[in-house]
């Protein structure tokens, strides 16, 4: 059980008589092998009192500190890879209250979430007033997050809803709403007058705007894509630009999770297969913002797979460096490295005798990540970090290359 530990205000630089508070953030670092994690102990404290829900802010440090972040069952704490300092996570927390939780118009957090077309809008209890969250944001980890929200919440907005007031705009509510939706009568539709005009003016933009969801790329546009995909991956565009647009086509093209993977091994490591090593560690935002998501891990480690198979079987000597190199940059977890060994391989991409001698190269590995102990640090060394200027992360990179190892 977490220590008790001191209440601060919601509300950034407020001085201790702040009505509304919350308990301090209290991380532990985890050191599992070479691996470092960072755990929020009291992670489930704040959401509840802050008015949100662990998945949201796990998301959030997820997409702001560009990590593996993910909730542990037995403890219900946030785990994230890396080592993330006090400082840090606090001031990462205070930005996410500012836009997902303070009322824009008379900054009280006594607001609920509501979804309004594209829009998220903060009602605000203190008030009265509704506004859109995010006015003026441009980030791409607090874009990401709104768009996260918008695909996890209900509005309340809706005949014959049956939700309590406590639910209001929650999302740990959206299941039992849900279900309750798929129960109701439709009673709320009886004796409904209806604008016939009104109604087909929706239904044509409905159509219109169906119509260019689905719209896929041509072959010819994504040809020309593909071409300054490679180029972008060499280049100076920043990780989180690439992404956007790699995003974009993704969902334009209808490319499933093997499809995106498949299409980075062949534009990211096709020019030096050996250098594959440095590709992961120049390109390590962005491979971390594609498997943001649950099960691409799996499907990321199965095109590694291939790719050695089938095109450079030198390296299979490499593979456990390559595994190793992969952790450590967090772009796979031991959770989804051991799901992925111990599955059957994929006969779709992967030649089972093959398989089996690349798994037979992984298990001193896999031995590693199972018999790593995670030390919890002294609770001492929990207390709030002095703040430390951060190395750069140019000044911390070497370049890597697999010969050499």
């Amino acid at each position: 059980m977490p220590p008790k530990v001191a209440q601060i205000p919601i509300k950034k630089d407020e001085d201790s008589t702040y009505r509304y508070k919350m308990p301090r953030l209290t991380p532990r670092k985890l050191s599992s092998g070479n691996g470092v994690k960072t755990s929020i102990i009291n992670s489930a404290d704040i959401a509840k009192a802050i008015g949100r829900t662990q998945a949201l802010l796990t998301q959030w440090f997820g997409y702001a500190l560009a990590c593996q972040a993910r909730i542990n069952p037995s403890s219900s704490q946030i785990i994230m890879n890396g080592d993330h300092p006090a400082k840090k996570l606090q001031d990462s927390l205070y930005e996410f209250i500012d836009n997902f939780i303070l009322c824009p118009h008379c900054l009280n957090p006594e607001t609920t979430m509501e979804k309004k077309g594209s829009q998220l809008i903060l009602v605000c209890h203190a008030c009265g007033h509704s506004d859109p969250a995010c006015v003026g944001s441009h980030a791409t980890y607090i874009q990401k997050t709104l768009d996260w929200i918008l695909s996890h919440i209900q509005s309340e907005q809706t005949k014959g809803q049956n939700v309590t007031q406590r639910a209001h705009g929650r999302l740990d509510e959206i299941d039992e709403y849900e279900k309750q939706k798929a129960n109701e009568q439709n009673e709320a539709t009886t004796g409904v007058e209806i604008n016939v005009e009104e109604f087909k003016k929706i239904e044509a933009e409905l159509d219109a705007q169906n119509q260019k969801a689905v719209e896929r790329p041509t072959e010819a546009e994504e040809n020309a894509y593909f071409e300054k995909f490679g180029k972008q991956l060499v280049g100076e565009e920043t990780d989180a630009e690439i992404f956007e647009e790699f995003n974009s086509m993704a969902e334009r093209g209808g490319w499933n999770s093997p499809t995106r993977c498949a299409i980075i091994f062949e534009y990211l490591f096709r020019g030096e297969p050996t250098e594959i090593l440095n590709s992961i560690e120049d390109r390590r935002g962005f491979i971390i913002r594609v498997l943001n998501e649950d099960g691409i891990q799996k499907d990321f480690q199965t095109a590694m797979a291939s790719f050695i198979e089938k095109k450079v079987p030198e390296l299979f000597t490499s593979a456990p460096v390559i595994w190793h190199c992969m952790y450590n940059n967090e772009i796979i977890e031991d959770s989804a490295f051991l799901a992925w060994y111990t599955a059957r391989p994929s006969k779709r991409f992967e030649d089972p005798e093959k398989a089996k001698k690349l798994r037979e190269m992984l298990a001193p590995f896999k031995t590693w990540i199972e018999t790593a102990e995670i030390e919890p640090e002294p609770e001492e060394d929990v207390k709030e970090e002095e703040e430390k200027p951060e190395e750069k992360a140019e000044d911390k990179k070497d370049d890597i290359n697999i010969d050499d190892i």
